[in-house]
């Protein structure tokens, strides 16, 4: 899968990084190549995080639930497609790499929801 967009966060230790939307927005070094905007209201915030590394769905008898948007549907291609209307914008990575200094730093690459998303039923 191609990530061809990246974006270098402005603070890299691990407990600042956790927190880069301390100052209601993200920091990025240098001009960002994907922008953050406003998202829709979940995880019991107007303005949720714009990341996070799991995302579950949970199905109890016919009905599925999105617990971080507080949703219900009836199938898994309901909220695919509810996914692709704008809940889920693109996805990214959080890589590891060298400076030019030799120093680890990481930068994020990003690339868009193009296909929904990459669910997997268990």
């Amino acid at each position: 899968m191609d990530y061809p967009y990246v974006n270098y966060p402005s603070k890299i230790d691990s407990v600042e990084v956790k927190n880069r939307l301390s100052a209601g927005h993200y920091g990025w070094i240098g001009t960002p190549e994907v922008v953050e905007e406003d998202g829709i209201i979940g995880q019991g915030n107007k303005n949720p995080f714009s990341d996070f590394n799991r995302h579950y769905i949970v199905k109890i008898g016919d009905v599925y639930y999105d617990p971080s948007y507080g949703k219900k549907y009836s199938s898994v291609k309901q909220w695919e497609d509810d996914m692709e209307k704008g809940s889920i914008a693109g996805f990214y990575r959080e890589t590891s790499f060298k400076t030019v200094n030799g120093e680890t730093s990481i930068r994020w690459i990003i690339r868009k929801n193009t296909s929904a998303t990459e669910i997997k039923e268990e």
